[in-house]
């Protein structure tokens, strides 16, 4: 009986060893792959928790990351043009896009670890790898395109709006801005200056922003979204007046008028059966009126009267604030030079 091992026996056992190496070689490159992808997609999905979460409860999203540079740009635009498709970013959102290295995501989004070079857009919340995985011999720089991503939820974009009210007490007027959004920028100026004064860094959807105003003037109300550049505007035209006094002088309270409005909306008092409008003191230069503060030579715009103004007889008065002026109807628009008999 031969013991030995024959030609053909030893050929079938290399052989069987070489696929079994062949094998084992592809297994394991199969999971070193597999591993990698799972780390990026864990990776990336704990960078987009933490933007899920800044975005809902932080205002000014430039305090995160740093803006792109040239070649990050580049990066970018050249990833968006392979896959134009799997991107919701495109190369035009630059004002919202910020850069994280490895540094920037420990400090900043308190994330250890991850050495990757991460671009997130703020507007709509997408982060993206610059780095990428490999996936079967395809590229992927979001983990939510990837086979088993989390998928990201595209949140609908919420129309802002904002609802003005405007109290007027005399030589103040206060206005109430309610906004319609969470986390919107609030800010109010006077329309001939370009300085925006802050009333709200972070709005709160349907809650009430006073502001206390006393000039006579147009005002410009914004709110603004956070991340984004898109805004709505209110117009509100203030004029102040002297506020209506009873027959012993005193200040009459309660009563809703508005001097920037037609004179359906001013002051008026029925006494004895007949029908008075409060007429605040004024002064006119030819076609220009403007109401005086008190009985001051100051008007409630803060201009300066000085002799070129007028102030109609029976104004002329330093301790007279206003008068009270007998109409026809309320039902009509009056003039308050034709009201004081002016020329």
């Amino acid at each position: 009986m031969n013991k030995g091992i024959t030609l053909v026996s030893l050929i079938i056992t290399i052989i069987i060893l070489i696929i079994l190496a062949t094998v084992g070689t592809y297994t394991g490159l199969e999971t070193y792959e597999q591993a990698k992808v799972t780390k990026f997609v864990a990776n990336m999905q704990a960078i987009q928790q933490k933007v899920d979460l800044i975005v809902k409860e932080q205002n000014v999203l430039t305090r995160y990351g740093i803006a792109l540079t040239t070649e990050q740009k580049d990066q970018l635009n050249a990833i968006i043009s392979n896959q134009p498709s799997a991107l919701m970013t495109s190369s035009g959102n630059s004002e919202s896009l910020r850069y994280f290295n490895k540094g920037l995501l420990k400090s900043q989004l308190e994330l250890d670890n991850i050495d990757d070079d991460i671009i997130v857009n703020f507007q709509n919340r997408e982060v993206i790898s610059l780095n990428g995985v490999e996936y079967e011999e395809e590229m992927y720089y979001t983990q939510y395109n990837l086979p088993n991503g989390q998928y990201l939820i595209v949140q609908e974009e919420e129309e802002a709006s904002l609802e003005t009210i405007k109290y007027i007490n005399g030589l103040m007027a206060t206005i109430v801005a309610i906004p319609n959004i969470d986390n919107g920028i609030l800010q109010y100026k006077e329309d001939s200056s370009s300085l925006w004064i802050t009333l709200a860094e972070k709005t709160e959807n349907g809650a009430q922003y006073r502001v206390v105003l006393q000039k006579s003037e147009d005002y410009n109300f914004r709110l603004a979204k956070n991340g984004s550049q898109d805004y709505v505007e209110e117009d509100i035209t203030i004029k102040l007046a002297n506020p209506p006094i009873d027959e012993n002088g005193l200040p009459i309270t309660g009563q809703v008028y508005d001097y920037s409005q037609d004179s359906s909306k001013w002051a008026y008092k029925t006494q004895s059966g007949n029908m008075y409008i409060w007429v605040p003191r004024f002064a006119y230069k030819r076609d220009d009126i403007k109401f005086i503060k008190g009985n001051s030579n100051i008007a409630t715009d803060e201009t300066l009267l000085d002799s070129t103004w007028t102030v109609p007889d029976g104004f002329d008065n330093e301790n007279v604030t206003g008068k009270w002026v007998q109409v026809r109807s309320l039902g009509r628009s009056y003039n308050l030079k034709d009201l004081m008999r002016v020329e």
